[in-house]
């Protein structure tokens, strides 16, 4: 039985996505993840294994299917009131989107996008206002929210040169990283917008691959896999020598404190004395928030879930581990994370005890039939 929990209650619905070389499926995030998994009596082990013989018949079905199209990637948004996956053939991309109502719908991208198979798009992000994407090639585009016509996304700061390369949402802010000389140190800038506001950041975001900036304390998360804390609104950095890993970290705003993930583990401050506990999790490729815990998810199939109230750890179903290759995950809501593969999404609910196979557009379709 999954066990999600929130103050002591199950709340939720979890999904996860992997690529493979011939099929897909599996569950997680763009990063790593390995679990502790607790003792499970003889039942649990047999339904864990007849899960797994169906992780395996997944895989086998899916190799013809990903031959005609395949999900690629997952975007979840930060305050779980969306989730975005696409769908990728060779005529072009297609995008998904899923409520926390658990319905599946197309969000139409705009038309220079849709048409291009090669297309990566590098973020999703909702806002009260907007819907706004970034992609690697493209640049940025926005529409409104009530309005289904894309156009180009150009701040008044923004001059044309150079693009807009990624789009964050933290709290009530979005973070725009603008790539002006992508080989420069100083070549890529950030700016936020706090309502329809924006303000410049700074110009040293080279090698960053994830920002974090916060009153007391701004944590940031480079290619070398280093996490760094500036206490001065980002004039000096300082490196934390306790976190460790093998893949660039992710960075996680778990109430009033940080969350850095690893494949070599999770740490966690309060942010007054850069003072970094090690949780009893293993670290992994994936992970996301799913009410007041973190879920991880990595490579040898090991899904597990730690507590930001008392850092206890509880398993997860487990995934099997010789379809998976890169893990995406995300979270719905409080009810629901949900991870992608190569050919299938799969979906694991607090009412299940094994992962689910879901087709977004096989959903759609079968809907509007009815």
């Amino acid at each position: 039985m999954l066990q999600i929990r929130k103050s002591g209650e199950l709340v939720g619905l979890l999904c996860l996505v992997c690529s493979l070389a011939t099929a897909a499926c599996g569950g997680g995030s763009s990063a790593q993840a390995e679990l502790a998994d607790a003792g499970r009596s003889d039942a649990e082990s047999s339904e864990r294994d007849a899960g797994d013989a169906d992780m395996r018949d997944i895989g086998e079905q899916d190799a013809d299917a990903a031959l005609a199209g395949s999900y690629r990637s997952i975007f979840a948004g930060a305050d779980g009131e969306a989730f975005f996956v696409t769908y990728h053939t060779d005529e072009g991309v297609q995008l998904f989107g899923l409520d926390v109502d658990g319905t599946w719908s197309e969000v139409q991208l705009p038309e220079p996008l849709r048409r291009d198979p090669l297309l990566v798009l590098t973020s999703v992000v909702t806002t009260e206002y907007d819907l706004l994407l970034s992609t690697r090639e493209q640049g940025a585009w926005r529409r409104q929210r009530d309005d289904p016509q894309w156009q180009a996304f150009n701040p008044d700061w923004f001059d044309g040169s150079g693009q807009i390369t990624h789009l964050k949402k933290l709290r009530d802010r979005i973070y725009a990283f603008h790539e002006v000389e992508p080989n420069s140190p100083t070549g890529i800038e950030l700016w936020q917008r706090r309502q329809l506001d924006w303000e410049y950041i700074r110009n040293d975001m080279f090698m960053i691959i994830d920002y974090m900036p916060r009153e007391e304390m701004s944590v940031r998360a480079t290619r070398y896999g280093t996490i760094e804390v500036s206490y001065d609104a980002g004039e000096t950095w300082q490196a934390v020598p306790e976190v460790q890993g093998t893949l660039p970290p992710q960075l996680f705003e778990w109430g009033e404190s940080v969350a850095v993930m690893t494949t070599s583990g999770v740490w966690l401050t309060g942010g007054e004395d850069n003072h970094w506990d090690k949780l009893s999790i293993h670290g992994g490729e994936a992970g996301a928030l799913l009410g007041d815990e973190l879920v991880v998810a990595n490579r040898s199939g090991e899904v597990s879930a730690v507590s930001l109230a008392d850092q206890s750890v509880h398993a997860l179903p487990s995934l099997d581990p010789s379809i998976i290759q890169t893990l995406q995950l995300g979270v719905v809501g409080e009810r629901m994370v949900v991870a992608t593969s190569h050919s299938r999404v799969l979906q694991l609910s607090a009412a299940s005890s094994q992962w689910e196979k879901v087709d977004p557009q096989a959903s759609i379709s079968g809907r509007l039939a009815r």
